[in-house]
């Protein structure tokens, strides 16, 4: 096995375990760098992870892979990935330490643990103010709100302490909407303390072990595949055999049918939502 292949096995198994993907963007670098004709058929399947499609496409072609059936099943869905999508939803690098900085400044939501990495919170470079608590806020929310009014920024501290929902009679997550279990407690913190997320039609939330989920972010089937946990994830009653094919082969995030991920806070478990555009 030659190095470079050694190495994006080693990254990817990484990845699995920890869901860390800034090591792929030196690493690509490096292998565009690279004068090697290996190097360049790693490139391929860096690039067809990163959902770069095209760029993985064109370089397929351009090297002139091998004449086998493994290969020219590989091109044909390549090709077709990127017809369809292109480069349009590539993977952004994201830098870990930055983010962990930027939690470190809001409470902690048990059902959303990092609204920063979700984009439902955003950095503002200059200060607003809040129209819940009238303070000044360089983090302002970007989600849901259900409310006969609408505020114009809410700050983390304010949807936290349940101040935002109770002055503006709000609710974060459409309580009608969410998994049924016998948690009031929790309902109440998650409709009126939690930020929501944004979906294609009316969001939906998960629950498992008579508690509702944390939301982990945005996800298609290729980000189920990486992580292992297709199986998990189809292991549900929610979906029936039609809605498990489009799951597998119609789900990529970005895309005009999307999946949200969910985590029980009990027993790890993994459960999904997915809509359309």
């Amino acid at each position: 096995m030659d190095l470079y292949r050694e190495k994006y096995i080693k990254l990817k198994s990484a990845y699995e375990n920890s869901y860390e993907f800034d090591p792929f963007f030196d690493f690509r670098t490096e292998l565009e760098n690279s004068s090697d004709k290996e190097a360049k058929y790693v490139l391929v399947d860096v690039y067809t992870l990163m959902q770069q499609y095209r760029k993985a496409y064109n370089l397929m072609v351009s090297l002139g892979m091998p004449d086998n059936q493994k290969t020219r099943k590989n091109l044909a869905v390549i090709k077709d990935l990127a017809q369809k999508y292109g480069d349009s939803f590539e993977k952004k690098r994201l830098s870990r330490p930055r983010l962990d900085g930027r939690l470190k400044k809001i409470p902690i939501f048990k059902y959303h643990p990092d609204p920063f990495m979700t984009g439902s919170f955003y950095e503002l470079d200059k200060a607003e103010t809040c129209s819940c608590c009238g303070k000044p806020t360089f983090i302002r929310y970007k989600g849901p709100f259900y409310s006969l009014e609408e505020p114009g920024c809410l700050c983390p501290d304010c949807i936290a302490n349940g101040m935002a929902a109770e002055k503006f009679d709000g609710e974060f997550q459409d309580e009608c909407s969410v998994d049924e279990i016998d948690n009031p407690e929790g309902l109440e913190e998650l409709i009126h303390k939690t930020p929501g997320y944004c979906g294609w039609q009316q969001e939906y939330w998960r629950a498992h072990c008579n508690d509702y989920c944390a939301f982990i972010g945005y996800a298609g089937s290729q980000e189920l595949k990486e992580m292992g946990i297709m199986e998990e994830v189809l292991d549900d009653s929610l979906w029936n055999e039609t809605a498990k094919d489009n799951i597998c082969n119609n789900m990529f995030n970005g895309s005009g049918m999307q999946g949200y991920l969910f985590r029980c806070l009990h027993c790890g478990r993994y459960l999904l939502w997915a809509d359309c555009d």
